[in-house]
């Protein structure tokens, strides 16, 4: 795990944030400005997920309450369980690889509506992508077919970050 992020150590965090993890929200130990001490640090970004400057520097919440709760940074990516970007409870964060926070995702729902579904000449068509690799997964007559190969995938590859 790494001791900073983008210049950010957790004991310069702590001195300035406090974490409930039961409603996910950091709030300023310290006045800064116009927010004041005990107030709700940051505001929500456009893509929905909170944001909080710091020194100079903007960085994700669910990376600093990861960081208050846990004592270090998390060595890749903070996927939130419920795919809800603002709910930075802790018992919906968890460290993610890349891959992983990924296969937590909706993701691409083509002609078919079904996730890792296609219609290729007629027939469906099953396909996941695993560490950055499409895996053909087969052809099938109908659509829940091709998505029950799917998800049979999924469940292999990603255990509980699959995703239907």
């Amino acid at each position: 795990m790494r001791t900073t992020e983008r210049g950010l150590t957790v004991d310069r965090l702590r001195e300035v944030i406090d974490y409930d993890a039961s409603t996910g929200h950091l709030t300023w130990k310290v006045s800064r400005g116009r927010s004041r001490a005990g107030s709700r640090a940051g505001n929500r970004h456009c893509k929905g997920y909170w944001v909080v400057h710091i020194d100079g520097k903007n960085h994700l919440a669910h990376r600093l309450a990861f960081a208050l709760s846990h004592g270090e940074w998390p060595e890749h990516e903070v996927d939130h369980e419920n795919r809800q970007r603002d709910d930075n409870r802790l018992i919906n964060l968890r460290s993610a690889t890349p891959g992983q926070n990924k296969a937590n995702t909706s993701g691409g729902r083509g002609i078919s509506g079904l996730k890792g579904v296609s219609l290729s000449r007629g027939r469906y068509r099953a396909q996941i992508q695993v560490n950055s690799k499409h895996l053909y997964l087969g052809t099938f007559d109908t659509p829940e077919m091709a998505h029950a190969a799917y998800q049979a995938a999924a469940s292999q590859f990603f255990g509980a970050f699959a995703r239907a």
